[in-house]
């Protein structure tokens, strides 16, 4: 598991291009409106761009991930997920 973040700007400029297409949106939307340092500049997702994002991902991104870079608590509590399942991982490797 991932933030939708760290998905997105892992993927190439053509491979953003192409994701943003298929979830109905631009690749500067998702880069200047949802993914923002600046809180000022972002914007919420109506529930349609958000099913798309997730379609856009088949399977590598959920409706947690994109939600929880949009709502900071949920990032917090997404994270706090993140983790754990990592801790989990690594005693299960041991």
């Amino acid at each position: 598991m991932t933030f939708f973040k760290d998905f997105y700007l892992s993927l190439t400029p053509q491979e953003q291009k192409a994701f943003a297409e298929r979830a109905g949106t631009t690749k500067h939307y998702i880069r200047y409106n949802l993914l923002s340092d600046n809180p000022a500049l972002r914007r919420v997702p109506s529930k349609d761009l958000i099913s798309g994002m997730v379609k856009a991902g088949k399977g590598e991104v959920t409706y947690l991930m994109v939600l929880a870079e949009i709502i900071p608590e949920l990032k917090q509590e997404f994270y706090r997920e993140v983790r754990s399942e990592a801790k989990r991982k690594n005693r299960q490797s041991n």
